[in-house]
């Protein structure tokens, strides 16, 4: 899964920000409660941003090779989706291997 425009990264410290917690060096470190908290923060989250594209395994590598994990762009995206890859218009994901 390729998480679209705003990457798994930014959507947890997003979230980790907006209940004003900070980040532990283990999840054990969390309370059942803070992480349920953080949990349904980066679901409702990740329902505002969108879920993002579904790609096999390889081309979510180079993908991220060619554009690296920052800083690319909706063109940068739709490219690779729609000119490098084979992808599956019907069903909405990269023919797997």
């Amino acid at each position: 899964m390729h998480h679209g425009f705003r990457s798994f990264s930014y959507i947890l410290n997003e979230a980790m920000n907006q209940l004003n917690l900070e980040i532990r060096p283990h999840v054990s470190l969390y309370t059942k409660e803070e992480l349920h908290k953080i949990e349904m923060k980066c679901l409702q989250l990740h329902y505002w941003y969108g879920f993002g594209y579904v790609m096999t395994q390889s081309a979510h590598i180079e993908f991220h090779k060619t554009y690296g994990y920052t800083g690319f762009t909706d063109d940068d995206l739709n490219s690779f989706l729609y000119g490098y890859c084979d992808w599956d218009y019907e069903h909405g994901s990269m023919f797997g291997e």
